[in-house]
């Protein structure tokens, strides 16, 4: 607060600081920043170093702050922020075992499609990927089947609906 006094501090950086519980890292941190570097967003990466922001990443969109509260999970929420779906995870273990498990059902529903293998990955990553290769392509002509199943598609399509819209 006395650097704020003195304008040593901006308030949106003061905003960053306070979203923080723990005093002795805000000092830290703060300390530790170049003055020639010293904006909020860098700041916020610095203090919210691996917390998991509920809004932003994609595992966590996906799970659910609420199923992850449910869970359990432990979190920190910024006094600024508006919005209640906005928090910080802090249990990426418990995180990532809600995905799997959700994705885990989802593939029981799909193996039983008739699909022989069905991998579950919270997050893509391409060197496990990329040693299967690519299949290659072939183009071939239906057979009468779908000859007639794109046929009825394409008529669907030029069709005018009955509410006036095309297909």
């Amino acid at each position: 607060m006395a650097f704020f006094r003195e304008d040593q501090i901006g308030l949106d950086c003061l905003m960053v600081l306070a979203s923080v519980d723990d005093h002795q890292k805000q000092e830290q941190t703060w300390a530790a920043l170049p003055s020639w570097n010293r904006r909020p967003d860098y700041l916020r990466q610095l203090l919210t170093h691996g917390e998991i922001e509920s809004d932003r990443d994609p595992v966590a969109k996906y799970v659910t702050l609420k199923a992850y509260e449910k869970a359990g999970g432990t979190l920190r929420r910024d006094l600024f922020c508006d919005d209640d779906k906005k928090a910080y995870l802090l249990d990426a273990a418990l995180l990532e075992k809600l995905a799997t498990d959700k994705l885990q059902k989802r593939a029981k529903q799909i193996m039983a499609e008739g699909w022989k293998w069905v991998d579950v990955r919270v997050r893509y990553a391409f060197d496990e990927y990329v040693k299967y290769g690519e299949l290659r392509k072939t183009k071939r002509q239906p057979d009468a089947e779908e000859a007639t199943a794109l046929e009825d598609l394409d008529g669907r399509i030029a069709s005018p609906r009955a509410d006036g819209n095309a297909g």
